[in-house]
């Protein structure tokens, strides 16, 4: 089954547009299925133009990830996020062959890789990279244009990498956004488990997680190996759940996406490191027991306008860094298989198992997909054309290393890095950085370094049974309460009412910062009930180990260091 956590996407799609979106001119050409002509048929190249807003001085080809995602269906999100360069660039929504109104065909009720793969016929072996490209440059003569700027998001940037390599007279610059290279696809992830310890490293040095965590990627592999050899359990919402490396992979694969998820994870390693699941379980759910089930919910993806399964199937058997040659026979490549993992041995997978790894990836799919010629690979020689390489520092799709690699690999490559951004940086910076740098680079001006800040401090470790004095575990707890307050507020300035669950138990309430404790149980055997004012003064009561009154007075919680 295709697992969602293995793509290389934008986000979450929105529902498709059935009609041409707002202030956007829609389009369609026809495109040859195979560019040299050996193999007969045609596709749709379905397209949305956003003008541009001021004196036009170029055009942008946008290309969404996956591969699978349509563009066109982004075209609303993409008019507003990217006013500043639209000042001066027509944007061109394009949505890929074989995705959304360029051809795609449903897969929905494909119930195997194999099947999907009958449906698509023919037409399996053009819905690459290559191809893509030439569609692109199609469409350029199609709409009268000199050059392009091809503007590629995570999957994207491949095909606006090959793009510039296959066209560099055509091309007027190369903007990436949550890079990866026009070489083999790294499915497997081996790049973003090699960046998880720096990530959450950098990630726990702000906020009270640098004193109170060691060595956040030494947590992880901690964590990894206490759920590997031990049986460790969380009670949320009336149900015992056990957390094993599975989970702990796929949390971490999700994160770049949820920054706010991202600053408690640190911490929460820590935790399951010293056999504590509480803490895991309750960032990813935010106390839902619901939530924490749907991480374990595999399913092939639905074809709803806005993704398409057929496109990543065929894109990822043939382009994906796999054991054995897409034109194999699918009868040689269980042993292929067996004979990669051996040569390759566990190290580039640690701390996580092979078997794990390779499972949410595309092996499974992909080992039975039909024999199909591979691909052109793409011209050797990089282009001399000015390049934007934007990449988040805490994106493990697509992080750091490999943009750096991308980068250097071109004559005239700019490489603007974003603190606490993850994946798909254009569209979640929300301090606007990466976009300010983009419109610079267009201008031909200097690209100003970003220095942007955490959407929530990277929260504190806090041990399962708390061995300090009753004022400390009230302090403790209100800290934490005040960190949970504001992870569900996103780090926004929201003045309405919130509710949050206590980490084991109990709950509070927050009005304009002052908050309603109702047996908050931040530690084991420990509640906390009481009032405490926006200015933090207030009494608080202790039941349970430990018995008692504390009153507080002007308490910050990040003030607090747990022993």
């Amino acid at each position: 089954m295709i697992i969602a956590l293995a793509l290389l996407a934008v986000g979450a799609a929105p529902a498709a547009a059935a009609t041409c979106p707002y202030q956007a001119r829609c389009g369609s050409i026809t495109v040859p299925l195979d560019h040299s002509g050996a193999t007969p048929g045609t596709l749709p190249l379905g397209y949305a133009v956003l003008p541009a807003t001021g004196p036009k001085t170029g055009t942008i080809f946008f290309l969404s990830g996956g591969p699978g995602e349509s563009a066109v269906i982004y075209t609303s999100e993409i008019r507003k996020a990217f006013g500043p360069l639209r000042k001066t660039q027509d944007i061109v929504m394009v949505d890929q062959r074989g995705t959304g109104r360029s051809g795609a065909t449903s897969c929905e009720e494909s119930r195997s890789a194999a099947a999907c793969a009958k449906k698509l016929g023919a037409k399996r072996a053009f819905l690459t990279t290559a191809e893509t490209a030439r569609d692109l440059d199609d469409l350029r003569v199609a709409l009268g244009l000199e050059k392009i700027t091809p503007l590629g998001v995570s999957y994207g940037t491949k095909v606006a990498g090959e793009y510039a390599r296959r066209f560099p007279d055509r091309t007027a610059s190369v903007i990436l956004d949550s890079t990866v290279g026009v070489d083999a696809i790294d499915f497997d992830a081996l790049s973003g488990i090699a960046a998880m310890p720096r990530i959450l490293r950098e990630v726990c040095a702000d906020g009270p997680c640098a004193g109170t965590v060691k060595d956040a990627g030494a947590a992880l592999y901690a964590a990894v190996k206490r759920v590997r050899d031990t049986k460790v359990v969380a009670h949320l919402g009336g149900e015992k759940i056990r957390v094993g490396e599975g989970e702990v992979f796929l949390v971490l694969r999700g994160s770049d996406f949820d920054p706010v998820m991202r600053a408690d994870l640190p911490a929460a390693l820590a935790s399951l490191a010293h056999g504590d699941a509480a803490p895991f379980v309750h960032l990813f759910g935010r106390g839902s027991a619901d939530g924490f089930r749907a991480l374990r919910r595999f399913s092939l993806q639905s074809d709803d306008g806005g993704y398409s399964t057929s496109r990543f199937l065929a894109t990822a058997c043939l382009e994906a860094r796999l054991p054995w040659s897409p034109s194999s026979a699918i009868s040689t490549r269980k042993a292929a298989t067996k004979a990669y993992l051996a040569q390759l041995g566990s190290r580039p997978y640690a701390p996580f198992k092979p078997s794990l790894v390779s499972k949410v990836g595309v092996w499974e799919d992909c080992r039975k997909w039909p024999a199909t010629p591979a691909p052109e690979p793409p011209p050797a020689t990089t282009p001399d054309v000015p390049v934007l390489v934007i990449s988040g520092r805490d994106d493990i799709r697509t992080p750091l290393e490999g943009a750096e690699a991308v980068a250097a690999a071109f004559p005239h490559a700019t490489l603007l890095t974003v603190p606490h951004v993850g994946h798909s940086v254009l569209t979640t910076d929300e301090d606007g950085c990466a976009l300010a740098g983009a419109a610079a680079f267009l201008a031909g001006q200097p690209v100003a370094p970003c220095a942007t800040k955490p959407t929530v401090p990277a929260g504190a470790y806090y041990p399962a049974v708390f061995s300090g004095g009753p004022a400390k575990a009230a302090e403790a707890t209100v800290a934490a309460i005040r960190h949970d307050v504001e992870a569900a507020k996103g780090g926004r300035t929201i003045n309405r009412t919130f509710g949050v669950a206590g980490l084991r138990g109990g709950s509070a309430i927050a009005r304009r910062g002052a908050l309603e404790l109702r047996k908050v149980s931040q530690f084991t055997g420990l509640r906390v009930s009481g009032k405490v004012s926006a200015a933090g003064n207030g009494t608080l009561t202790l039941s349970g180990k430990r018995e008692g009154t504390v009153v507080l007075r002007a308490f910050k919680a990040q003030s607090f260091r747990p022993r």
